[in-house]
């Protein structure tokens, strides 16, 4: 089977190309595909949308210094 028939790859272009994980050539390839194919284009458009609302559910905490540079004496003494 042509590996470009297999859901999973698709699935596994867009995690590299949102992860930026994509040569040059492999980046202009992976975009004409996605203009050429509807549901490639729609699949990307959904796991970009997932990827925001996780990223604005989940912020990152804020770390104290004092608690870094202590947990940094712990490593490094």
């Amino acid at each position: 089977m042509n590996e470009k028939h297999n859901p999973l790859y698709y699935m596994n272009k867009i995690d590299e190309y949102l992860d930026n994980a994509l040569s040059e050539n492999e980046c202009s390839d992976f975009i004409k595909d996605v203009q050429k194919n509807p549901l490639l284009n729609q699949m990307l458009n959904k796991e970009r949308n997932i990827r925001t609302m996780i990223k604005n559910q989940f912020q990152k905490q804020k770390v104290d210094n004092n608690f870094i540079n202590s947990l940094k004496n712990r490593l490094y003494s």
